[in-house]
């Protein structure tokens, strides 16, 4: 009888043992199921976007290559970058361009100042035809103070305004002077500020005046900003933050 019983208890408790190991197992494998769903979802999402982006990048390609079946208005990538082709004149693209390490891309600085440079044009490795290169206050503002008298290349309004602010942006390096120059006569001009208010533009007292004053200017106003100097009060703002460091590290 007490064998019986003890067979029955164990009986039951092994069922039952079962059932739970079926019931956790059962649970797991709908919480892998579930997790596994999300997965295989996940990347039903990636590969919808990377074909869609896939599809855009093919027909934007093939847009291109209809545009200029015409291989010689492509510019020839080794000549551009090397100056040399080994193909020569059976290379199919063209040639007809200024090569990246050609010397009338580099304007010689001391040929241009005053004192000129010690070297003939032939010499130097830099390019002594001014005329040759544009006018960077004519690019980026569409004008020149020097007029007919200023030695660089000028472009007609036309074509600048068919430049793009990417395509002017390059003329802006190496240019910071004649950058603030133009911000400081913007900020004078429609009298945003006062000359004595900003004192010596090169310390911080100066660089703060001409941030503070640019940044009080209503969102209808900036607006109408040319793009140049919303360039320059971003040089000026790095300016600024840079002092303000350096006088509380010396400070400390």
């Amino acid at each position: 009888m007490y064998n019986k019983r003890t067979q029955n208890t164990l009986e039951s408790r092994d069922v039952s043992n079962y059932q739970k190991r079926k019931t956790r197992s059962t649970e797991g494998f709908l919480r892998h199921k579930q997790r596994y769903d999300q997965i295989l979802e996940r990347r039903r999402q990636i590969e919808a976007v990377r074909s869609e982006r896939d599809r855009y990048a093919h027909t934007e390609t093939k847009y291109n290559r209809n545009e200029y079946k015409d291989k010689s208005m492509i510019i020839c990538r080794y000549f551009y970058r090397y100056g040399k082709c080994t193909k020569g004149d059976a290379c199919l693209f063209s040639h007809d361009c200024t090569p990246l390490n050609s010397k009338d891309l580099k304007l010689c600085h001391y040929f241009v100042k005053s004192e000129g440079c010690k070297k003939t044009a032939e010499e130097c490795k830099y390019s002594h035809d001014i005329h040759k290169f544009l006018c960077r206050q004519n690019v980026i503002a569409g004008f020149c103070n020097q007029g007919a008298k200023c030695q660089f290349n000028h472009l007609p309004i036309e074509s600048i305004r068919r430049m793009d602010d990417t395509e002017k942006l390059k003329f802006c390096y190496n240019n910071k002077k004649f950058l603030v120059k133009s911000l400081i006569n913007y900020l004078i001009n429609d009298k945003w500020i006062k000359p004595q208010d900003i004192g010596v533009c090169d310390d911080i007292k100066g660089v703060t005046a001409i941030v503070t004053a640019y940044n009080k200017i209503p969102d209808n106003v900036v607006k109408t900003i040319p793009w140049y100097l919303h360039y320059t009060l971003l040089i000026l703002e790095k300016d600024m933050n840079t002092m303000q460091q350096q006088k509380q590290d010396s400070s400390e």
